[in-house]
Formats: structure tokens, sequence, C-alpha cells
């Protein structure tokens, strides 16, 4: 043994002549081809097990004098697939019909795990190799042939083994990421049914209240105040959770209008004065400058980012806080602070207080509740708008939340659009469909006081029924409706009007794909439950200041 070490020491130190050969050339090519096959799973990203297939076929066929593959693999659960390559021509699915009664010819054949079988393939002779790709239940079988009488070599089965264990490791992710994406697709759906269901109770609690507001000239007894500040409380809480669903898939779009930024923080302090005023915080403000600061981005969502801060301050703070919102110009960002005397929050929960569902200490009654998702929609939303927002905080002594936006400098104030004075609705008529009873004749009463014309159809046949007489200006449909979807009757009322009449879709169906899926079937505005009267109401004006 030692005589042995020494002779390999020689032979390693001693020096290399022109023309000498360390590695052998048949061991050289494989270390080539090995080589080129562990690159082979970069290809595959983002691809399906019956492409990751397909390339794994193609790269061994190259490589190797391959001239039959065929594969049966269980790509997804309970779901078999077939694949076959004929020298260069690959198939698959019902491409296979011709090759029937080969394949279950070769399925039959007493082969043994890799021991070479020949056998005849369409008047060709074979040497045939059977291999398992995976393991377990999913596991496949492959059979790969070829002309060379001393098929496979050593180098050729190693080549083989290693190609179909990265083609499985392959086709293992690839189906995770289908099972991921169907399990996506099914909890979108989830939240888009579950939406519905909560908005349409919720529209005709919401209006009802709106309109003994109306009718009371905006004082209500203090039981339906409460009713109100916790129809609305469950209405953000819904509009957080399809918000979360949204915006994690990427399926958020915003407005770009040129919005003053003031104007925004007046909407979102107006609508937390109710809790301001419940808990008996005390509330001041100091902003930058006497003009206005535009913003490029969506009102909406904006007021949005502001409220949920304003509302979050009011709620975790002890009764008579103080809640101080300030604003100053930094360069090109202006940066809206609002600061608590609240309890704080924890060192350890700061880095992370912007991830989904984290939440500070809770007592057991959760009076302070929520669902741990605000912050994360606030953070998501403030970055679609090219800003970013940041907390400070010391347990103890109050937080700061500060919004910094991007000013839009070469502002033209003459784009924004001024607020429109008292309106004065013409007597257009409107008819309203939805089943749900109660939905459809509040809506119809608020319309009504207004000064709209309005008549009802709680089934699509009857809203067909009602047109021809009606004859409405304008048409607000719900989406999930008996009989026939609103996209189809909206279809149907355009197709047969004497004169189209402005389609508005009021449902509880709020995702970018239903809002799409309305303007294809002719709708003019989208609109999701429940609605807050000033949107409605805005829609209504900009209709009644176009021509019918």
């Amino acid at each position: 043994m030692e005589e042995n070490k020494v002779s390999y020491l020689k032979l390693v130190n001693s020096p290399l002549k022109p023309g000498d050969q360390v590695i052998p050339s048949e061991l050289s090519d494989t270390l080539r081809n090995m080589m080129g096959l562990l690159a082979l799973p970069g290809l595959w990203v983002g691809r399906s097990g019956q492409a990751i297939l397909k390339l794994t076929f193609e790269a061994i066929e190259r490589t190797l004098p391959i001239r039959f593959i065929y594969s049966e693999v269980q790509l997804e659960p309970n779901v078999s697939y077939a694949s076959l390559m004929w020298g260069h021509q690959f198939e698959s699915g019902h491409q296979l019909g011709a090759w029937q009664s080969v394949l279950n010819d070769l399925k039959v054949l007493p082969m043994q795990e890799a021991k070479p079988y020949a056998h005849a393939l369409r008047g060709e002779t074979l040497q045939l190799i059977k291999l398992r790709l995976g393991y377990g239940p999913t596991a496949g079988t492959i059979w790969f042939g070829s002309e060379k009488p001393d098929f496979p070599s050593l180098t050729d089965l190693a080549f083989i083994r290693a190609a179909i264990t990265l083609a499985g490791t392959g086709i293992l992710t690839a189906r995770a990421q289908q099972e991921t994406e169907r399990a996506n697709r099914a909890k979108d759906e989830f939240m888009a049914i579950l939406g519905h269901e909560l908005r349409n109770p919720l529209a005709p609690i919401m209006m009802s209240l709106d309109i003994l507001k109306i009718k009371n000239k905006g004082d209500l007894p203090n039981e339906l105040q409460i009713i109100d500040r916790q129809a609305k409380h469950l209405a953000q809480l819904v509009d957080d959770l399809l918000d979360i669903s949204r915006i994690t898939a990427g399926k958020t779009t915003l407005n770009n209008d040129l919005v003053d930024l003031y104007e925004v923080l007046a909407r979102a302090i107006e609508n937390c004065t109710p809790l301001l005023n419940e808990k008996r915080h005390h509330f001041s403000k100091s902003l930058s400058g006497e003009h206005p600061h535009f913003v490029r981005g969506d009102a909406y969502r904006l007021i949005q980012i502001f409220s949920n801060l304003l509302n979050n301050a009011a709620k975790f703070m002890g009764e008579g806080g103080h809640i101080y919102v300030s604003s100053m110009l930094s360069g090109n960002m202006i940066e809206i602070a609002i600061q608590d005397q609240g309890p704080g929050i924890p060192a350890e929960l700061l880095p992370n207080i912007f991830n989904m569902f984290e939440q500070g200490r809770q007592t057991l009654e959760r009076s302070q509740g929520g669902l741990g998702i605000g912050l994360s929609v606030v953070k998501s939303l403030v970055e679609l708008h090219h800003g970013r927002v940041q907390v400070e905080s010391v347990e103890g002594h109050g937080a700061k939340f500060s919004v910094l936006l991007p000013i839009a400098h070469d502002a033209d104030p003459m784009e924004v659009i001024a607020e429109k004075s008292i309106h004065t609705v013409s007597p257009k008529k409107i008819l309203l469909v939805d089943d749900n009873v109660d939905a459809v004749q509040t809506l119809a009463e608020y319309l009504e006081l207004i000064g709209y014309v309005t008549t009802t159809a709680t089934h699509p046949n009857d809203a067909l029924l009602v047109m021809p007489e009606f004859d409405p200006d304008i048409v607000i449909l719900d989406i999930g409706l008996p009989g026939m979807t609103g996209y189809e009757l909206a279809t149907l009322i355009k197709k047969n009007a004497r004169q189209a009449p402005f389609m508005i879709a009021l449902t509880g169906y709020g995702q970018q794909k239903d809002i799409t899926m309305s303007k294809q079937a002719g709708f003019d505005i989208h609109l999701t439950k429940p609605i807050a009267l000033e949107a409605l109401e805005e829609a209504l004006s900009n209709l009644d200041d176009q021509p019918m």
C-alpha cells in the first residue's frame, strides 16, 4: 500500500509533457455533459411539468445516442401525463394516438429496472431500458431506447439517472407552484364571494341610516349613531380584507389625478371625527404653508391611507387623548405626520409593524381588536404612490406615523376639479335592479329624496318588462341576480333599449376582474357596495352634466 502511495505521488508530481492527457477523453466528455446538465434547472423556472420533461428529453437526446424516449408521469394530482420523443420529434397527449398499440406492448414487456432489453419498435431494433422517475404514488416511469447495441454504458446510465433526478425535482416544484396558484385562485374567489355576501346586507343598513340623517337634518338618536359607527367599521374591515387580497396579488390599480393633499387630509379627518368625538379626543393640526400642496395619485386611496392612520391613533389611545397632525416640506417630498399619546409600540414589534397580521398585545376582550392588516394596506398604498411610510415610537409614550409623498411641482391648479356647489338634479329616470329587496327599496327611497324618478325590479325578467314603458335614463344593476347575471342583463338592455341608458354596476363584487367584466358588458361605471352617498351622488352628478 505504501509503495502504491509513493508511485501515485510520483505520477502527480512528475512534469507533464506536450500531448500528455491527464483526464481520459471519455471522462472529459462525461464531465462536460454533466456540467451542461446542471444548467438545465435554470431554464425550468416558471415552467410547467410538461415543459420540464420536454427540455429534459431534448437534453438527453442531444447528448446521448437516443432514438426513443417515452414517459408516463403524474404531473398533477390524479392526472397522468404521457409524452414521447422519437428522434427529434416530441409528441404528447392526443398526439400519441398512432403510437398507442406500440406503447401498450411496451408497457407489458418483462423489463427490469435499468437492465437493457432488445425490442423492435416500428421496424427498428432498439436496446431499451426502463427507469423510475420520483418515488411514492406520484412516481412515473420513463423508457429510453437506442440503436447502439452496447447501450447503455455506465456513463450513459449515470447521465440519464442524473437528468431524470433533476427533472423529478423540477416537476415537484412545478406541481407545488401550480397547487399554490390554484389555492390563491380559490382564495381570491372566496374573498370575492365573502365581500359580496357581507356587502349585500351592509348596503341597505347604511343607506337606511343615511336616509334617516337626511330626514332628520343630520341628527340621529344615540342608538342609531352606534349602529352607524359599527356598520361603517364593519364595512372598513371588509374593504381592508379585499384590499390586502388585491394588493398581494398585484391587482390594485390607481388613478393618476392631480390631488390637493390638504383636501385629502380634511376628508380623512372628517371620516375620523365620529370616533374622535366618541372617545373625547383632542385634535390639532399644523400644516406647512397657506397654499395647497399637490400630489399625483388616487384621491380615494389617499383618503383611505390617512383615515386608517387617524382611526388607529384614535382607537388605541385612552379617552381624552391628543392627536396632532403636521406637515413639512423635505426636498421633493411632503411629509404628513400623525402623532398620538397612546400606549406606543413595543420595540420588538417596530421592525414588523407594517407586516400583514402583525399586532401588538391584545386584551382578553380584544376591545382594541382589528385584523392586523390595516398598516400593511397603508404601506402598500403609499408605495404605489411612490412614497414611503415610517414610524417612531417609544413604548408608553405614543407613536408617530409619517407618510412621505412626492410633490407634483408641475401642478396646474386648473386640473383639480373644484368641489361642486349644491347640485340641482334634473328629474331623470332610474331603473334599479337588485334581488335584495331591502337594498333596492332603500336605494330607491334615497334617490327619490334627492330628486330622481325611480322604479325597481328584483328579477331580470321584471326589469326587461318595465324597460319599454319606463324608458330609463340610467340603470343601476346588481351583478349577482337570479336567472341571469347582471352582465347578461346589461347586454340585453343595451341591445333592446330605444336609446341606450347609462349603466351603473352597483355590486358586492369589486375585484379587478369584476371591473373588467363590467366594462366588457357595457357598464359605464362600476361601484361597490356599500356605496358611500358622496360617491353615488358624484357619479350621478357627472351623468347629469352630460346630454342624454
